[in-house]
C-alpha cells in the first residue's frame, strides 16, 4: 500500500515540474493517456478520470486529473506539506 501511495503523487510532480503546457500535455496524452475530449474537459474546469488497460491479471489501473489553478510553486508547496504530514 505504501508503494501505491508513492505512486500517485508521481504524475503530480511530475506535471508540476514540466517547464511548459505543451510538456504537461506530452504527459497528459503519453504516459497517463488522456484523450483530446479528456484535455478540454480539464481545461474547463472538470474533473476527469479513466482506467488504463494493463496485462497484469487482477491489476487495475486509474487515471484521473482536475485543473488546479495556483501558481507551480504553491502547488509545490502543499504536495511538499501533504508529504511532509503523512510521513509524521
Amino acid at each position: 500500500m505504501t508503494a501505491a501511495r508513492s505512486l500517485a503523487w508521481l504524475p503530480a510532480a511530475l506535471i508540476a515540474l514540466a517547464p511548459t503546457a505543451s510538456d504537461v500535455r506530452d504527459i497528459l496524452v503519453r504516459s497517463l493517456r488522456f484523450t483530446p475530449v479528456e484535455l478540454v474537459e480539464l481545461r474547463r474546469g472538470k474533473v476527469v478520470r479513466h482506467t488504463i488497460p494493463t496485462t497484469v491479471p487482477g491489476e487495475i489501473v486509474v487515471v484521473g486529473g482536475v485543473r488546479i489553478a495556483v501558481a507551480k510553486t504553491v502547488f509545490l508547496d502543499g504536495l511538499r506539506d501533504i508529504k511532509k504530514k503523512k510521513t509524521g
